[in-house]
C-alpha cells in the first residue's frame, strides 16, 4: 500500500514539474520572441530611419553642386560688375579732371589773348558773358567753368561777369541771372551723402558747385573772382 501511493505521488510530482518546466520554457519562449521581435523592430525602424536620411543626403548632394555652381557664377559676376564700375568710376573721374584741366587753361589762353596782364589776380570782364564751354556734358558744371577767370567778385550780384558766392551758385543752377536765394536756403535744402559734379558745397559762410575730387569752383573773394578751389571745412553737399 505504501509503494502504491507513493507512486502517484511521485507522478503527481513529476507531472507538476514537467507541466512547470513546460509552462516555463513556453513562457521563455514567448519572451524571448516578444524581445527578438523587439529588437528586430527597433533595428528595422534604425535602418528605415538610415536609408531616409541616406536618401535625403542623396538629394542634397545632387542639389547641392548646381546651387553651388550657381553661387560661385553669381559671386563671380558680383565680383567682375563691382570691378567694372570701379573702373568705370575711375574713368570718369580721370575725364572730370582732364575736362576740368582743359577748361582751366582754355580760360587761361582767353585771358593772355585778350592782352589781360596786370598786378590784379581777378581777371573778370563784368558785362561781358563768356562764351559756353561743354567741356563735360553737364550743364550745371560747364557753365561754372565757362566763368573760370572770367568774373570778379561783387558782393550781391548776380549778372554777367559779377557774382557773390550764392549769385554765382544760382546761375549756375539755372543759366539765368536771377538769384535763387543765399547760403542759408542752401542749407535748407536736401543733403546728399554722395556727391556728384554739379551738387552744391555749402556751410553758413560760403558755397560753391561741386566738381568732384573734392574740388568746387565758386566766387572767392574780391580780387580772386571765380576759380576752383577746395571744398572748405565743415561744408555739406545738397542737391537742387
Amino acid at each position: 500500500m505504501a509503494s502504491a501511493s507513493t507512486v502517484p505521488r511521485r507522478s503527481r510530482s513529476s507531472c507538476s514539474t514537467a507541466s512547470c518546466r513546460a509552462s516555463t520554457e513556453a513562457g521563455n519562449g514567448a519572451g524571448c520572441r516578444m524581445f527578438m521581435s523587439a529588437r528586430r523592430s527597433a533595428h528595422c525602424s534604425d535602418l528605415l530611419s538610415g536609408m531616409a536620411a541616406c536618401a535625403d543626403s542623396g538629394r542634397s548632394l545632387r542639389r547641392n553642386p548646381i546651387s553651388s555652381l550657381m553661387g560661385a557664377a553669381r559671386s563671380s559676376k558680383c565680383a567682375e560688375a563691382a570691378a567694372l564700375l570701379a573702373e568705370e568710376q575711375a574713368a570718369q573721374e580721370v575725364a572730370r579732371a582732364a575736362a576740368a584741366q582743359e577748361a582751366i587753361e582754355q580760360n587761361a589762353q582767353n585771358q593772355t589773348q585778350g592782352g589781360g596782364s596786370g598786378g590784379s589776380s581777378n581777371p573778370g570782364n563784368p558785362g561781358v558773358e563768356p562764351p559756353y564751354n561743354a567741356v563735360t556734358g553737364n550743364a550745371v558744371v560747364d557753365r561754372a567753368y565757362s566763368y573760370v577767370g572770367n568774373a570778379e567778385y561783387v558782393w550781391g550780384a548776380c549778372a554777367p561777369g559779377q557774382f557773390d558766392c550764392s549769385g554765382f551758385v544760382s546761375y549756375c543752377l539755372t543759366g539765368s541771372y536771377s538769384r535763387l536765394g543765399s547760403t542759408y536756403t542752401f542749407l535748407g535744402w536736401s543733403e546728399v551723402y554722395e556727391p556728384r559734379p554739379g551738387d552744391i558745397a555749402v556751410n553758413e559762410a560760403h558755397c560753391g558747385i561741386y566738381i568732384g575730387g573734392g574740388q568746387m569752383i565758386h566766387a572767392a573773394s574780391p580780387g580772386q573772382g571765380v576759380v576752383v578751389g577746395g571744398v572748405q571745412p565743415g561744408m555739406i553737399y545738397v542737391r537742387y
